[in-house]
């Protein structure tokens, strides 16, 4: 938490913007709505499944949707998808296709193509007994697709190729609901209000179990849902209230709704019960939402006329808990809504008019923290400010007609090299360097004279211990400062380089004493050891085209790189975070024969081969905008970007999105805003 709380104190000011610690609140949630007036097919929504390539698809009485966080795509009888478009239910198999259950049958999709399979259309015996209406679906332990309906039970058997080997039914009473516990039994509810168990232990045999007393003497109604708790209690939702049978104890506790009591159910027509992973379980009622307290085993109750900020339909219908702890939520009349823990509001930095140490308004374009443990920030528009370790107050550097003042306000870079001056790169006044006690800077701007900067814009700055100056990365291209002579050095001028490094968004020298420059017209790398300045690259990669795919044509716009051990992470302008590993000639002898190193998105370089892959919102990341990358300590990349902040987990392949609702003052972030204390 401590190491969060330092990334983020820095990362969120480039949006004015906040400095927080992550953390929720048991008791506030963020709710989002998706209805017919985004697209959804209907607003009668039955079921609600996320697939697993991350997808969420809704089952509604007008078709089947697919939702990607952007868009969505409808299958029904319209493109011939789908045998009806009052769809009931959902179940993935482990072939990757979509079942869907509907009034008048089964049909399936293809996760991959999009495509609708006929593995039922094909067998008459399938067909038959699966084109009446299907209420519940499960894809149990085994693989096996168990089919609830008014045709019975039904259990499909698929083979590696995911064709069916075997189809098993039972003609009963219509099965309006199924579950698997933890011993892999299937439950069952039954249009009678009774409840049966299989032991789901022989393939082809409907092998039924003998009930607990308290189960085989209750009627139940109408049952809605079955679902069994990772405790191992048994949640029965029916049109008379909820039961919790506790098999450990042998308890049946029945749940419903009175004026009288506070703690009550909203409503005692219950539909769904779902358990999230924190424990929590979720109650759907035609009244609201409900969550069960364990200790004092009664609910807190959601309604849509609790808050401005609440459901927008108290007639649920379903509900699913996702691998994100985001509560999914299908309704009667308001579409698909999804609800959410808020984090804590964390503290900002912001300017205050009555304070006139605050910091000034205005985006924050550079952020660096000293040697000594100062804070330095640049503005667009607003100068520089500095913060010494253990003030609160600002002091502000702005640009005026005094001597040695700050020769631009709008500050695109904060450097400290290795002699503890602090450079600052300004987009339109050249390079400054604050002076020794403080009190203004010493300017270098484009002259006549030989050895002047050759831009008013600098976009970054990096030391260079080898040739003992610094790189300036610029607009209009990159020079080298000589610290002994004072003079900018056009190292490229005279090279053979076809196209040599223009509009600079970053600069970064890796380990290996190799200069890496992001610019809009692709990525460089200059092995540093190679040449003596003054004097030309002798040895250099140049990366022209996107990193993963060269063939596309598109040129590699690559504007920030973070170094993580032997691994550096590249983040661009509209195609995400790339990953690039290297593979040299000790570790892999054979290079050409290294599996690792075929197919797009792998280079030979001067030295090496490297490999780049590629995360975007594919992956499910806010934006494919990548202005900064930070490493906290428990090895997570925070990653800035036009759509929040993203917490990317490399090993697991797991993220977290940021926005304005976890506490961001705003969304938009900007160029090199970031800095880890």
């Amino acid at each position: 938490m401590k190491e969060i709380k330092k990334c983020l104190l820095r990362l969120l000011l480039s949006a004015l913007f906040c400095i927080a610690a992550v953390s929720l609140q048991a008791t506030a949630y963020h709710f989002k709505q998706l209805t017919s007036d985004e697209h959804l097919s209907q607003n009668f929504v039955d079921d609600i499944y996320k697939d697993s390539k991350g997808f969420m698809w809704f089952a509604t009485w007008g078709g089947l949707d697919c939702y990607d966080a952007y868009s969505i795509t409808s299958y029904n009888t319209g493109n011939a998808k789908l045998k009806s478009n009052f769809c009931y239910c959902l179940a993935e198999d482990s072939h990757e296709r979509l079942w869907v259950g509907t009034d008048l049958g089964l049909s399936c999709i293809d996760l991959n193509t999009g495509q609708s399979l006929k593995l039922i259309e094909e067998n008459a015996q399938y067909k038959n007994v699966l084109s009446q209406a299907i209420y519940a679906l499960h894809c149990d332990k085994q693989s096996k697709l168990w089919v609830a309906g008014d045709h019975g039970l039904a259990c499909l058997v698929f083979d590696e190729q995911g064709n069916i080997s075997n189809f098993y039914s039972l003609n009963m009473l219509s099965v309006l609901a199924l579950c698997e516990d933890y011993y892999g039994r299937i439950w069952l509810a039954t249009s009678s209000g009774k409840l049966q168990c299989l032991a789901n232990k022989n393939p082809g045999q409907f092998d039924f179990e003998i009930l607990p007393d308290l189960l085989q003497r209750e009627t139940f109604d109408f049952i809605r849902s079955i679902y069994a708790d990772r405790m191992g209690s048994l949640w029965i939702a029916s049109s008379v209230g909820l039961y919790r049978y506790n098999p450990h104890t042998d308890l049946l506790q029945d749940y419903t709704f009175s004026e009288n009591e506070p703690g009550s159910l909203p409503h005692s027509f219950v539909n769904d019960v779902v358990q999230d992973n924190t424990g929590n379980i979720w109650v759907a009622t035609l009244g609201g939402l409900a969550l069960w307290n364990p200790a004092t085993d009664d609910f807190s109750c959601f309604q849509s006329k609790d808050a401005e900020e609440s459901i927008n339909n108290d007639f649920l219908n379903s509900l699913y808990a996702d691998d994100r702890n985001i509560l999914w939520i299908g309704t009667e009349k308001g579409g698909v809504n999804w609800m959410f823990e808020k984090r804590k509001m964390i503290h900002s930095l912001r300017y205050n008019p009555s304070d006139p140490g605050s910091i000034y308004s205005g985006p924050v374009n550079s952020i660096l923290e000293d040697s000594k443990g100062n804070l330095w920030v640049g503005l667009v528009e607003g100068g520089l400010h500095f913060r010494a370790k253990g003030r609160e107050n600002f002091r502000h550097y702005v640009h005026s007609n005094q001597p040695n003042s700050l020769s631009q306000n709008t500050v695109s870079k904060i450097y400290e090299d290795s002699e503890s001056h602090i450079w600052l790169g300004t987009w339109g006044g050249g390079l400054n360097c604050l002076l020794s006690d403080g009190s203004g800077f010493e300017s270098y701007v484009p002259g006549d004279e030989k050895g002047s900067i050759a831009s008013l814009f600098v976009s970054d700055i990096v030391e260079d211990s080898l040739h003992n100056g610094l790189w300036v990365g610029m607009n209009n291209g990159l020079q080298f400062f000589d610290k002994v002579s004072g003079q900018f050095l056009n190292v490229f001028i005279g090279s053979e380089m076809p196209h040599p490094p223009q509009q600079v968004n970053f600069l970064k020298i890796d380990r290996k004493h190799r200069l890496w420059v992001a610019t809009n017209i692709g990525l460089y790398c200059f092995y540093l050891s190679s040449f003596d300045i003054p004097g030309v690259p002798a040895k250099y990669d140049y990366f022209r085209y996107s990193l993963h795919d060269p063939s596309s044509g598109q040129l590699a716009k690559i504007i920030s790189i973070y170094e993580d051990g032997d691994v550096l992470w590249f983040g661009s302008n509209g195609e995400g975070l790339y990953k690039m590993e290297e593979f040299n000639s000790a570790e892999s002898p054979d290079l050409k024969n290294n599996p690792a190193l075929e197919g797009p998105g792998v280079y030979k370089t001067a030295e090496s081969y490297v490999r780049f892959s590629k995360y975007d919102k594919r992956q499910g990341f806010a934006d494919d905008v990548i202005y900064t990358i930070l490493k906290d300590n428990d090895h997570n990349l925070w990653m800035s970007t036009n759509n929040g902040l993203v917490r990317f987990d490399p090993q697991n392949l797991e993220h977290v999105n940021f926005s304005k609702e976890d506490g961001l003052l705003s969304n938009q972030f900007y160029w090199m805003a970031a800095c880890k204390g």
